[in-house]
């Protein structure tokens, strides 16, 4: 339905033909409606992997979690925005988990080791005892349970993965508020990506929790969206609306603005658990047994359980300097 909202355009620098502009709001169907899925699962995966094992929030040891982000040269994962090994996940599933050393960053090989699990609703490695070695295998008692967890939780991620209309990147402070309920609206400009969207379809932010679309408001510009919809609604915690045009301003010109128009999308938190909390069960469960398995890691006697295999270029460096050790650095 399109309902007419009084606005006096004048005041607001547009020249409008009509005291009057046309908001069309759409109000929420009993069932979504099908949106061909916006996420890739395993990337979305891999990606979530990736700021879970960043935010310090799992039951997993700080330094555990950062053995599993490293890179070579001894750096973190922290600015790659999930994009480490998607052409070999993609591709080569296979590859991820066979036998060996594997590239790091090891969280990629984590991700694509619980993604075939979940579609295959198995353990997905091989762990056959090696001749001559006694290894800890008390992890075997718990591989039921993990299962259960996994494939269960896991299901549900995929499901849910499967009917996102939308992925949003949100910055702080508003991803915050959004995701406790306090905005209820948020401002995009109406381009092709948010023209398609309706009520009832889901969107993901930043990889980790979702929103459901209510209604859908248009409007020509974001100072009327705003002083329209309220700035609680819209910028929670900004005191006037100028300062809330300029918040908008940092991410659409003028130009865009003008030629796009904008939309006041109204949100909802759905009644699904977030992609966040159903990985979290899943790694929480896990624990550092069933990630080291999971990764093809074996246990014996005096094995330091935290220890995680250093970068390959580590490993090269130190083969190196035992080569040639003239080189600079070696002691």
């Amino acid at each position: 339905m399109v309902v007419e909202v009084e606005v006096d355009m004048e005041q607001q620098g547009v020249s409008p033909k009509a005291s009057t502009t046309m908001v069309e709001v759409v109000a929420v169907p009993d069932s979504p409606p099908h949106a061909t899925p916006a996420c890739d699962p395993l990337q979305c995966l891999t990606s979530l992997c990736r700021s879970l094992l960043l935010s310090g929030s799992l039951n997993l040891p700080s330094h555990f979690c950062q053995g599993l982000l490293q890179q070579s040269g001894g750096d973190y994962a922290a600015n790659t925005g999930g994009d480490v090994g998607f052409s070999l996940l993609s591709n080569e599933i296979e590859d991820t988990i066979i036998e060996g050393m594997p590239v790091d960053p090891l969280y990629v090989h984590l991700a694509a080791a619980l993604y075939r699990w979940i579609c295959t609703r198995r353990f997905p490695r091989n762990m056959a005892p090696i001749e001559g070695i006694k290894e800890d295998e008390s992890w075997k008692s718990r591989l039921d349970a993990w299962n259960e967890t996994v494939v269960t939780h896991g299901s549900a991620l995929l499901e849910l993965w499967q009917g996102i209309a939308l992925k949003l990147d949100v910055q702080e402070p508003w991803s915050s508020v959004l995701k406790d309920g306090r905005k209820s609206v948020e401002g995009r400009c109406a381009t092709d990506a948010y023209r398609s969207l309706s009520p009832g379809c889901l969107m993901l932010v930043n990889e980790s929790f979702l929103l459901q679309i209510k209604e859908v408001h248009r409007y020509p510009t974001f100072q009327i969206m705003i002083e329209t919809e309220g700035l609680l609604k819209v910028l929670p915690g900004v005191e006037s609306i100028s300062e809330g045009v300029q918040i908008y301003r940092k991410f659409y010109s003028c130009s865009k603005e003008q030629t796009y128009g904008v939309l006041g999308i109204h949100v909802v938190r759905p009644a699904q658990r977030d992609p966040a909390d159903l990985l979290s069960d899943i790694l929480n469960t896990l624990g550092i047994d069933g990630v080291r398995v999971l990764l093809g890691m074996r246990t014996t006697n005096g094995t330091l359980k935290e220890a995680l295999p250093p970068p390959k270029s580590l490993l090269a460096d130190s083969f190196s300097a035992l080569q040639n050790p003239d080189a600079a650095g070696y002691p």
